[in-house]
């Protein structure tokens, strides 16, 4: 080989290796964004909100610098969401103001393309990729709960206006209700934290300080939707870890992780309720049945006026248009809401969408992987999120569609991706 080859040889590997740091720093920023834009996901005071602004760009970039898979399944997830679109802005046409109703279908389709995104970036390295999510998330139901507390003891002058509405914590959302819903998967991710944690003292006492602010931001929110999904998202979890563990021992070490953790969130309960502020409104909002959910002018009355729309409506009404014409709120249904924004067509879509989402996934997560724990608390959380769209419009809420592509991103994940993974990291449950 001649002194010319040698160096063209040299040169040649020095650029490969210039050009592969060149690629991890790039992937680094962009994984960095996708964590910042979790973290920031629970601020929400305008629209867009500093979640859409990042995550357009996520949409674009990740494709691009390698993070994110489109495979033909994900293609025709959105070409789903993309009919429960086309029927939505046919719906619109029926509308007493056509344009902000088919603006509302457009915001549905853009959280549809961030589902996608999302399922694209978590199957490209189901792992790393959905930690970075759930870290990401923990830190913004952390946050999101020092807010509503802040706000709700007005410890900081000011802010009882800013973090709270009608006398419950809001955090930085514009609703109570979207608080708790957003607070009850983080609450079950921060649990699971504590639960496989192995490693330095300090850690294992963040998460578990991440568990009690938590749930005292839950409780603050006085959401009785947050508080049944919780406790049924929880419950989900333990169900499942307990159905996969191989072993007994596995199932008795889950079981008192877990009891720990409740022991961790009840002292937090106890402590907010020396405030006899908070013991007041928790004893009027623990009734399943208020004042203004009975009656024709009720919740359950919206809800009955709403079927006998979907009935005789089968193009739909078009959204935003039940609260002004027929009720003063709005369903608390999405099933409903859906129906009623696109008509019998995207009504069942978006059914066969979410439902289905529910009962593919939860075939797969039961099939042994290195990640099924992890899996797991995705799909507790997304099943959580969606037993909430019984009571609550959750149409437009950023995290549904974002667990919802977590999981379809574990469901469409090859075995091969797994490969390597250090099964102490993965398999608590066998230990």
């Amino acid at each position: 080989m001649t002194t010319a080859n040698i160096e063209a040889g040299s040169f040649s590997t020095n650029r490969g290796h210039t050009t592969s740091s060149s690629k991890s720093a790039v992937h680094c920023i962009a994984l960095g964004i996708v964590w910042l834009t979790m973290a920031l996901s629970p601020v929400v005071f305008t629209e867009p909100a500093p979640f859409d602004l990042l995550m357009l760009c996520l949409i674009v970039l990740l494709p691009i610098v390698g993070l994110a898979r489109l495979t033909p399944n994900l293609l025709f997830l959105q070409c789903a969401w993309l009919l429960v679109a086309a029927f939505g802005f046919l719906a619109s046409l029926f509308a007493t103001k056509t344009g902000q109703s088919a603006m509302h279908t457009a915001i549905t389709l853009y959280l549809s393309i961030t589902c996608v995104a999302i399922a694209g970036f978590v199957l490209q390295n189901p792992t790393r990729h959905a930690r970075i999510i759930a870290s990401g998330l923990v830190v913004a139901g952390v946050l999101a709960s020092i807010a509503g507390t802040i706000g709700y003891t007005n410890l900081i002058p000011g802010t009882y206006d800013l973090f709270t509405l009608h006398g419950r914590a809001r955090g930085a959302f514009k609703d109570p209700n979207v608080l708790g819903a957003f607070l009850t998967p983080t609450l079950i991710m921060a649990m699971h934290m504590c639960i496989t944690h192995k490693g330095r003292a300090l850690g294992f006492a963040m998460n578990v300080a991440a568990v009690g602010i938590i749930t005292i931001g839950l409780l603050l929110s006085f959401s009785r939707s947050a508080w049944l999904t919780a406790f049924a998202g929880m419950a989900i979890y333990m169900y499942l870890c307990i159905l996969v563990a191989p072993t007994n021992k596995g199932r008795l070490r889950l079981m008192i992780l877990t009891g720990s953790s409740v022991i961790v969130a009840t002292i937090a309960l106890i402590g907010a309720l020396q405030f006899g502020s908070v013991k007041s409104l928790l004893a009027e909002r623990a009734t399943l049945s208020q004042i203004h959910d009975i009656g024709p002018e009720g919740r359950f009355g919206g809800q009955a006026k709403a079927v006998s729309l979907v009935m005789n409506a089968p193009l739909g009404i078009g959204s935003l248009e039940f609260r002004p014409r027929y009720h003063h709120e709005e369903p608390h249904n999405v099933w409903l809401a859906m129906f009623m924004n696109t008509g019998w067509i995207g009504g069942v879509i978006f059914s066969l969408l979410t439902i289905g989402t529910a009962i593919y996934g939860f075939h797969h997560v039961t099939q042994p992987s290195p990640v099924q724990e992890l899996y797991i608390v995705f799909y507790a959380g997304y099943i959580s999120t969606l037993m909430g769209g019984l009571v609550v419009d959750t149409d437009h809420w950023r995290h549904f569609y974002l667990l919802m592509g977590v999981v379809w991103g574990f469901i469409l994940a090859p075995t091969q991706s797994y490969l390597g993974l250090p099964a102490d990291r993965t398999r608590f449950l066998r230990s």
